[in-house]
């Protein structure tokens, strides 16, 4: 892939450029990727390629056909960051657009050329560079404002939504306003603020289509899983062919302990929509959920079918086969899962508790080893098993 090359060659050349801060880099890059995973939960760290002494790294992530490479470098000073910071990698390609400045960091730039996209950020002394030629515009830059917060930007949006209450104040009965505020509220991580400023933006507008999707998401956030369901029925009435609105009500149905009610949504999804990945994931699950494990089955396989290197859907696969009694297709399942994502804690345990289950202590004890530096309390459960005379 185009992109890729890109993004890794990017790596590799610019790491001889890096500092060796490599503790603070790596807590850096840390805050980055959890910032993602917490703001794009749908999407699925594939890999990481962290470069030497910890001075770079880059990740790939996937959803269904779309892929983002985000490439993070610590330069050897700002000076450095600056001089490097109009590299795209999309220099020698035709037709190339013209920069599109963004808001994000202390510069930042997007540019397309035919189906490629990258963005470039600069903060301080670090680059970070994302790219895609699967997803356009609208995901990079949300993956930069994810980005962007976790670099600090997180002041510059508490500053942003204070800039919206004093039209707010002159115009109190604007649902715009109102929406802007919850919308800055959100990217902060306050989002039982931006809940408040988009229920008043709800009064105003009732059928505010954007507010009530925004509105689901800060609910699903603080844990509220009922209300983002009820709100996302609003959606979906609204907007009846939407079908990420309807993937996002399955999705709250399951969270909100309604998984036959969510198999109700998803099912016609996947009948409107059968080569969404993403949809046959939640119908698996939602399936999982209400013993359905054949039916569980089917879906977790359609879905691996249209993306095969989906490490969490390998990981339910796995668990799905444990309940069907077929444990050698469930190790092999668990296997998969790991070799695809080696960092995967819950894989790991999965799959030392199948080995405990088969009677295979070393086994077992060695995926104890790989699994007490990846999660402790995972670590801790596995442990106690194997300290039983009879783990069973």
């Amino acid at each position: 892939m185009f992109i890729m090359k890109i993004i890794l060659a990017l790596l590799f050349l610019m790491i001889a450029c890096a500092s060796s801060m490599a503790q603070q880099s790596n807590a850096l890059f840390l805050k980055i990727e959890n910032s993602i995973r917490e703001n794009e939960p749908n999407w699925t760290l594939m890999n990481a390629w962290p470069g030497p002494e910890g001075q770079a790294i880059g990740y790939r992530w996937k959803l269904d056909q779309h892929e983002i490479f985000v490439m993070v470098i610590r330069e050897r000073s700002t000076a450095e960051a600056v001089k490097c910071f109009q590299d795209d990698g999309l220099g020698q390609l035709p037709g190339r657009s013209a920069p599109l400045k963004l808001d994000i960091g202390d510069e930042c730039y997007l540019s397309r050329s035919g189906p490629h996209t990258a963005i470039v950020i600069r903060k301080d002394d670090l680059l970070v560079r994302l790219g895609s030629d699967s997803s356009g515009p609208e995901w990079l830059s949300r993956f930069a404002r994810h980005i962007g917060n976790a670099l600090g930007e997180g002041t510059r949006s508490i500053k942003a939504a204070e800039s919206f209450k004093e039209p707010l104040r002159l115009r109190p009965d604007r649902a715009q306003a109102h929406y802007e505020l919850g919308q800055s509220y959100y990217e902060t991580g306050d989002y039982k603020a931006a809940a408040t400023s988009l229920e008043e933006a709800l009064r105003l507008q009732p059928d505010f289509f954007e507010a009530l999707v925004l509105l689901a998401k800060s609910y699903q956030h603080a844990g509220l899983y009922a209300s983002a369901v009820s709100v996302l029925q609003k959606a979906v009435l609204l907007q009846p062919t939407n079908l990420d609105v309807r993937t996002s009500l399955g999705t709250a149905l399951i969270l909100a302990g309604q998984p036959q009610d969510a198999i109700a949504v998803l099912e016609e999804v996947a009948r409107l929509s059968p080569a969404s990945a993403l949809v046959y994931t939640h119908l698996g699950q939602a399936y999982r959920l209400t013993s359905k494990f054949q039916e569980a089955l089917n879906a977790f396989t359609q879905a691996l079918r249209i993306n095969p290197q989906d490490p969490v859907v390998h990981n339910w696969l796995g668990l799905t086969y444990e309940s069907l009694e077929r444990k050698q297709e469930a190790l092999a399942a668990y296997k998969r899962a790991i070799e695809l994502k080696p960092d995967y804690a819950e894989a790991h345990y999965n799959l030392g508790m199948l080995y405990l289950m088969l009677g295979d202590r070393a086994q077992a004890e060695q995926e104890y080893s790989i699994l007490k530096n990846l999660n402790s309390d995972l670590a801790q459960v596995l442990s106690t098993k194997l300290r039983q005379p009879d783990p069973l």
